[in-house]
Parts: structure tokens; sequence; C-alpha cells
């Protein structure tokens, strides 16, 4: 992809501003709406609409409203944004030519503030050639939907990480520099991949060089995963090997790492027989020939690393590893079966003396002010008896069934009352209709009590309370509320009447309006 920087020094803080607000906006939508990258961009003076038309005719952003109107990011864009942050940092100042090109990254020539050569790996993962990392490599972590900035960010930032580790202990890598978003910065490697020599001096001795490192990764928790011809470097004037691309590196415990080991080997072995004719004797196993020195896989925490190291992890960069607390202990003086020893006399003791020790509690107790006599007569009557003590016990026993009686016989009152009021009459709701006429608005008087049969007494329903009964209308009242019936009735007839006479046509309301004059 070509890297144009023609208007990287013409673009405005605004439209950086811009830029970066598309950026954000991408974490959560494919195509971000323009409402909020103006709000995210938060423009003082506003003109976001003018910044956007600027970026797109850079082609910094791509337009998209087949949904809705919005914006998403170009490569281009995500360029500028990593430049200009390093820029910023003081890394680079100034961008050279294109020196390699891979299936996931471009490779550049830059230059430092003290305008010497660096180098810049832009990472560029989704080509249409290479897009089955997501399934191939651990990067998302859990995560099902991601865009491919953010898988060439997480690119970036572990190649940087397995650099700064390796050069650390002496591998031979190229220089870390720095790292933003899916840019890294790296030192100038002097020299040329080995796949483009057809001629060697000693290549004997290159072979040997490249077995002996990919044993040295193993032994340090490592593996390459794509150790060929093509990912090493030839250093003509140190003659020396270099190694680059490292985002797809391994732990030794990852279920896979004795494949990839194997497949390391075999890359190294083929290029070399079918190049220069050499056949190697010993071919390195990984059960065998690997030995196991540093965990450097848990300080970058590489793919196949698992919680169970972090105990190794623990011991080796904490400086307080289990033995140097077995030598602090000796270094006190006191054995274990010393304080073994102690521990024992003092639980005997106290189990010894468990009398004793409460003896001493009590002695300890504070002195209470003693009571006067009518108070302390009062508690003596109120406390409850000690426990066996004869005829005290029968008394006791003796409340305790009274006790028990009356709770029977509160429970039986109880169920009397529920009974009772499951056997009264419920009140009966107010009808809704109009109550008949009566003559007069007083209650009518309760009717005289007369001797009847139990028959006659359970035929007729017992009248509601007094309290329950509904008031009785009177004739003026009954009458009102009559007319207000039929009138309510009359205006709903009126206004139906008037709603399908609006409904007809001109013609038909002159019939019918002759029709009521011939009628009238």
């Amino acid at each position: 992809m070509k890297l144009d920087l023609e208007a990287f020094r013409h673009l405005t803080h605004d439209e950086f501003r811009v830029l970066t607000a598309v950026e954000m906006g991408m974490k959560n939508h494919d195509v971000v709406p323009t409402a909020l990258i103006a709000s995210i961009a938060a423009l003082k003076k506003g003109g976001t609409n003018k910044c956007l038309r600027e970026l797109l005719k850079h082609k910094l952003i791509y337009h998209n409203a087949k949904r809705y109107d919005g914006y998403n990011l170009t490569y281009a864009g995500y360029d500028y944004l990593a430049l200009k942050a390093l820029v910023k940092r003081g890394k680079i100042i100034g961008v050279g030519n294109q020196i390699g090109v891979g299936k996931e990254s471009d490779i550049f020539m830059a230059y430092d503030q003290d305008e010497n050569p660096v180098c810049i790996k832009l990472h560029r993962l989704g080509r249409t050639s290479f897009r089955a990392v997501k399934h191939k490599r651990d990067y998302l972590v859990g995560r099902h939907s991601v865009n491919w900035y953010y898988l060439s960010r997480l690119a970036a930032l572990k190649e940087f990480s397995f650099m700064k580790a390796l050069h650390e202990h002496g591998f031979p890598t190229p220089t870390p520099i720095d790292v933003n978003r899916h840019c890294v910065v790296m030192g100038l490697v002097p020299g040329h991949q080995l796949a483009q020599y057809r001629d060697l001096p000693r290549p004997e001795r290159i072979y040997t060089a490249m077995m002996d490192l990919a044993l040295r990764f193993a032994a340090h928790g490592l593996i390459h995963c794509d150790l060929n011809e093509f990912n090493v470097m030839w250093d003509e004037k140190a003659e020396s090997l270099i190694v680059i691309d490292f985002p797809q590196m391994i732990s030794t415990s990852h279920p896979n790492a004795e494949e990839m080991f194997d497949r390391d080997i075999g890359c190294i072995r083929r290029f070399f027989e079918r190049q220069f004719h050499i056949v190697g004797e010993h071919i390195p196993s990984f059960t065998q020939d690997v030995c196991r020195e540093t965990n450097l896989d848990i300080e970058v925490a590489a793919s196949g690393f698992t919680k169970e190291h972090d105990e190794l992890l623990l011991q080796e960069y904490s400086g307080r590893a289990p033995e140097c607390e077995q030598a602090a202990d000796g270094a006190t003086g006191v054995d274990d079966e010393d304080e073994e020893s102690e521990e024992g006399e003092e639980d005997g003791e106290d189990e010894d003396g468990g009398e004793d020790g409460e003896d001493e509690a009590e002695v300890r107790r504070p002195e209470l002010p003693a009571l006067p006599d009518d108070v302390a007569a009062d508690l003596a009557a109120e406390s409850p008896a000690p426990e066996g003590k004869g005829d005290d016990d029968d008394q006791g026993a003796a409340e305790d069934g009274e006790e028990d009686e009356e709770d029977e016989e509160d429970e039986e009152d109880a169920r009397e009352r529920r009974r009772r009021l499951k056997q009264l009459p419920k009140k009966e709701k107010p009808s809704r209709t109009a109550a008949p006429p009566a003559t007069s608005t007083a209650p009518p008087p309760n009717p005289p009590v007369s001797a009847t049969t139990p028959e006659s007494t359970s035929a007729a329903p017992a009248p509601p309370p007094a309290d329950q009964d509904e008031p009785e209308l009177d004739d003026r009242t009954l009458e009102f509320v009559q007319n207000r019936v039929k009138r309510n009735l009359s205006k709903q007839t009126v206004r139906v009447a008037t709603r399908n006479l609006t409904k007809m046509s001109k013609q038909d309301k002159r019939n019918h309006e002759a029709c009521a004059e011939m009628r009238g």
C-alpha cells in the first residue's frame, strides 16, 4: 500500500482532531455517524463538516451513506495518526522510500532527530491474501467482532514487546525504539534477507548458527513459528545473523509448540539443502535437545502462557524464592522443632491449668458495688430458679404446665372468633340500577319481633345490619334521574344523526329536508 504524505504537513490541528474523533468512534461503530464525530471532536467554532470534506479529499476517511450519513477510517488516515504521534514524541522527523513489503506489513525508511536512518513497520492486517489471521492467531482474546485496525495495533504491540525482551536478553534483533498504534519504529538492519543470497561464505557455519538460534529461543521459552530465509537478515560486515518478524511467536507451553518447532527446523534444512546443498547430520528435537533456562515467555505473556505459570513468575521476578525464605529462617537461629516444642508446652500448660486460668480471670474481674436490700430482694424474687433442685423443679414444671394450658385456651378463643367472623353475612355491593320509589326518605322501622319456629327462621334470610342498608330515593330525586338519562339519550341520538347527515351528499340532504317538511 502506498504511503502518500503529501498532505501531512498541510493538515491543521482541527483536521487531526476530527480524524482522531473518527478513530475513537470506530471502537463501537463500523460507520461513525456525523453527529457523533462532531460531538467527540467538540470544535470550539464548529466546522466539523468542513474538516470532514478536507479529509475526504485526501482519502484519509471514507464516506458511507448506505444506512445513515457517516464516515470510517482508512489505512492512510491511520498512518497519519500514528506518524503524527511519533513526530510529536520526537522519534522521527521524516519518512523515506519503501524498503520492504510483506503479507501483513509495509516497511519504510525514516530518519530520527539526529538524521540517522531508522526503520518503520506499518502493520496492515486484513489484506485479501491474509485474512485468516483472526482464526490462526489469538489476537482477539475472547472477542468476536473487531476491525482490522485494532488487530493491526495488537500485532504491532506484540512485536514490539517480543523485540524489546529479546534484545535485552542478547538476541540478534533490531533495536526497538518506539511503537504507536500499528507503527513500530526500530533500528535499520544493515543487510539483506538470506533468500536474496546465492553464495555465502561458509554456509555450514550459518546453518549451524540458525539451528543454535532456534534452540536458544526454545531454551528461553519461545518459538519463532516463522523462522525461515525471509525472516533472517545477513549482515555482511559483521558476518552475523539478525532475526526479524515476531508477532506470531508462541510459548513452549503451547499445545502446538513441538509442531511449530519442527516446522522451523524443517524450513531451515530445506533452504540450505536446496540453495547450498547442505544436509545436516543432526536434526534438533524438541523433547530431547530443548533445555529450558529462563521464562521469557512468562515475561512477555506469549501465546500459550497460562495462569499456572504465575508462581514461576513471582519466584523469578519478585526476588523472594522458596530457597531464600528457608535461608532467612535458618539465619534467625530458631529451628522449626524448637518452635513446635515451645508451642506444645504452651498448649499443655493451657490444658492442665484450665481451672487456674479461670480462677485468674475471676480474680481479675472488677468488684461491683453492693446493691440495696430492697432491690436485691426484688431481683431474687424475679430471678428464675436454678436447675436441678428437687422441689423447685417440680414447681417450675407446674408453672410451665399452667402456661401451656393458658396458651391452648388463647388459641381456642382465636379459632372461635375466626369461625364467628366467617358466619357473619358479607356486605353487599350497592346496585347501579335505580331503586324503586319509596314513600319517604326515612328508613322503615324495624319489624316487631315475633315468635317463629326454627324452620321459618331458617327459611327467611336475616336482615342486613342497619349501617349496611342502601339509601332509598324519593319521587323527586327519581324523576330527576330519569329525565337526565332521557336527556343524555336524546343528545346522543342527535349527535349520531348529525354525524350521519354530514356524511350524506348534498342531494340526499335536500331530499331529506323536503321529506321532513312534508311530514310536518
